[in-house]
């Protein structure tokens, strides 16, 4: 029977979640702070292509770790077929070393695509874009569209608004991927009017709570939810909030982290399994 692999990375305060296909030698990345945890994750699962890896956004808990991922894995393993990623917020009242880190890896990115190291141009992950599909396996971005990304550079605190979504449906599963999305992207993304209703869901931005969290959890109506972060993320930026693990709680909703191991499904055409 064909199966799919997701795993949620244990990478300390970020994000890296990895897409394993049913011929088992190919996988897809939705971002990585820290290429060497990923890295090693493809390698002992004997991966020798990536369909495509993606930058939800361009905070550092998220797409650090994406150059030297793909350099690692274009040296030592194989092919990289497509990135995607959005040219998000940067604005003049912005710190000038985050200017400065986004411009390097927009240089980066294009210094990839030049030399061939990733196959087809990048592409940007625009909402309505769907791709590698088969009969049982579909993979679509709701989020963000065009106005969103004008949004996004307009108002430098949004940059989580303009995280992509990414939707996967396999048979009749579906899992939600959310970057950090927050309050406002959140308002945009319902007002689209889609179906949202996913078994797994990424939970958005480390566990924040924001005012419209019940509103998005009866929507998406999940059966598990992903926390991922880690040191410096309960410390630090108090993540998750209370508010949120209480209200999942009172859902009855499975809740799994990445705070000390990875998280990993396998998903059949008639089942939902968590590995252990």
């Amino acid at each position: 029977m064909k199966s799919l692999k997701i795993a949620f990375l244990s990478v300390g305060h970020g994000d890296s979640s990895v897409i394993i296909f049913s011929d088992g030698k190919s996988a897809a990345v939705i971002d990585t702070p820290k290429a060497q945890i990923t890295f090693d994750y493809l390698v002992e699962h004997k991966i020798d292509s990536l369909k495509w890896v993606m930058i939800s956004h361009t905070h550092a808990d998220h797409s650090n770790g994406i150059i030297d991922l793909i350099k690692h894995f274009h040296k030592q393993r194989g092919t990289i077929e497509t990135i995607y990623y959005n040219r998000d917020t940067i604005s003049e009242n912005q710190k000038t070393r985050y200017k400065t880190r986004y411009i390097v890896l927009l240089r980066e990115i294009l210094s990839l695509i030049n030399r061939n190291i990733v196959q087809n141009p990048g592409r940007p992950a625009l909402m309505s874009s769907t791709f590698d599909t088969n009969e049982n396996i579909a993979i679509k971005i709701l989020h963000p569209d065009h106005d969103d990304i004008t949004k996004a550079i307009a108002c430098s605190h949004r940059k989580n608004d303009a995280s992509v979504v990414v939707q996967l449906l396999f048979g009749k599963f579906s899992i939600l991927f959310t970057g950090d999305l927050s309050a406002h992207g959140w308002k945009c993304l319902k007002a689209r009017n889609l179906n949202l209703s996913s078994d797994i869901l990424k939970y958005p931005h480390h566990g924040t709570w924001f005012k419209s969290v019940p509103d998005m959890i009866d929507d998406i109506n999940p059966q598990y939810v992903i926390l991922s972060y880690g040191k410096p993320s309960e410390k630090i930026y108090k993540l998750p909030a209370s508010e949120t693990i209480n209200y999942l709680k009172t859902k009855k909703i499975k809740i799994f982290s990445t705070k000390s191991s990875h998280q990993e499904f396998v998903i059949t055409l008639k089942s939902i399994k968590q590995l252990k």
